[in-house]
């Protein structure tokens, strides 16, 4: 037996094991449910939903097709692996930058001229990705950070206040994101597979993945100008008052500077994972279904947020954190030290497999507990100032030509970091919320 077929058949049990475990609770709430929603549903909201939800999962659909194969294409031009660190960090940086100011951006232009804008730095990017030259596709990683930005900011904004300005009910608002985060990775699942199995076999090569999300960005933009309005921040206020609370909350809460160091150093952790996955498993087994090992990543990130609603039952959010900054260190320590008792690529998918357990909890767990530790009016601020350090110790890290077990025992050390954070926060009875500071006044 083949390694694809082995793959297709431990992610077709994955996916199995997920559907028993998301079926009873969908079939259950449905019925419990159906009337009452059908009667709460004011006029035009399921279209709305429906085009909202639609937009939402083609621009992830879009972002996803560039994570099975990108290394490999870089790999296939000829690029070294300093070279594809530059790529990748010129990416980050451009990201961590300007997510800075691109929120007020969005507000200012529109929202949802600033999601066709999504589109049209994307579009840059895919056109670069056809020239074998570092420099020009170096123009199309700043204009992928630019677009990743814009991905985490303008779309959710633009549903918030479109879903307000139509009057609907608060609670559908919730419903709306419940689908639309909930079938992200589904959508990513089917796009690895897409990729392993359609777009990267068409005659001009690994690049058919970025010419398939041109073609979804192209729909995505069309139900854009058909369906959607546009809308504007009405209360947008300065970057320097945004950045100067973010910068207050930081320094006099301290569950925000422990939250700050989870997200900067798990996070990073995280970034740097996407840029040497692909590296480590041809080193240790030469070519492979990349796309079926993507979206196995992304199943058992899946598995994580299905996990965790088991684990909260059970134990607090902090020990849940903890406990899965420890795993996430355990496993890079166990592959920087080149543990393999069943096999070099083996080893190294499972441990893999298992991190990407411990992001698919890490996301979820953060927003809650900044949620319950974090004002709304900062929350936001802190979150992109905490990106800037990030992508500076990820592209640090990147462009630093240490060996590779260097580097993994470096991200051990990330997420023990981030595991020592978490230890220490306060709960809720210790620890005052961040606040935005008053005149005359100073955050407590």
């Amino acid at each position: 037996m083949d390694l694809k077929t082995k793959l297709y058949i431990i992610f077709s049990a994955f996916c199995g094991a997920l559907f028993l475990m998301k079926l009873v609770p969908i079939l259950l709430a449905f019925k419990a449910n159906k009337g009452d929603e059908q009667a709460l549903r004011p006029t035009g909201f399921a279209l709305f939903q429906t085009h909202s939800i639609a937009v939402f999962l083609m621009a992830m659909m879009a972002n996803w097709f560039y994570g099975s194969h990108l290394m490999e294409l870089y790999d296939n031009y000829g690029f070294n692996q300093l070279q594809k660190s530059i790529l990748l960090s010129i990416g980050f940086l451009t990201a961590g930058i300007s997510g800075l100011f691109i929120g007020n951006v969005a507000d200012a232009i529109g929202r949802k001229k600033a999601c066709i804008m999504y589109a049209l730095c994307y579009g840059v990017t895919v056109l670069c990705h056809h020239f074998k030259n570092i420099y020009i596709i170096s123009i199309g990683r700043a204009t992928a950070g630019v677009a990743t930005s814009l991905l985490y900011c303008v779309f959710e904004s633009w549903m918030i206040a479109a879903h307000n300005k139509r009057n609907f009910p608060g609670h559908l608002l919730g419903q709306t994101f419940s689908w639309a985060w909930g079938l992200n990775y589904p959508v990513a699942i089917v796009t690895g597979i897409l990729c392993e199995e359609v777009t990267s076999k068409v005659p001009w090569g690994l690049v058919g993945d970025f010419d398939a999300s041109a073609i979804v960005m192209l729909i995505m933009v069309i139900t854009i100008c058909v369906f959607w309005d546009e809308n504007y921040g009405e209360h947008t206020t300065s970057l320097v008052s945004n950045f100067k609370a973010g910068f207050l909350a930081c320094h006099d809460s301290w569950n925000v500077k422990m939250l700050s160091m989870i997200q900067t150093f798990f996070e990073g952790s995280m970034f740097i994972f996407v840029r040497f996955w692909w590296d480590v498993l041809h080193d240790a087994y030469g070519a492979y279904p990349a796309g079926v090992v993507f979206a196995l990543f992304m199943i058992n990130a899946m598995l994580g947020t299905e996990l965790l609603r088991f684990l909260k039952m059970f134990i607090s959010k902090q020990v849940i954190s903890v406990a899965n900054c420890a795993v996430a260190a355990a496993c890079w320590m166990l592959i920087a030290l080149d543990w393999t008792p069943v096999g070099k690529f083996e080893t190294k998918l499972i441990l893999f497999c298992i991190y990407e357990i411990t992001v698919g909890i890490y996301f979820n767990v953060m927003t809650d507990l900044r949620g319950e530790l974090i004002e709304d009016s900062v929350r936001a601020s802190v979150t992109a100032l905490c990106r800037v350090p990030m992508n500076v110790i990820v592209a640090s890290l990147m462009l630093s030509n240490a060996k590779a077990n260097v580097q993994f025992f470096c991200l051990a050390a990330f997420n023990a970091i981030a595991m020592i954070s978490a230890m220490l926060l306060r709960n809720k009875q210790e620890a005052k919320k961040a606040k935005v500071p008053e005149k005359g006044t100073e955050l407590i």
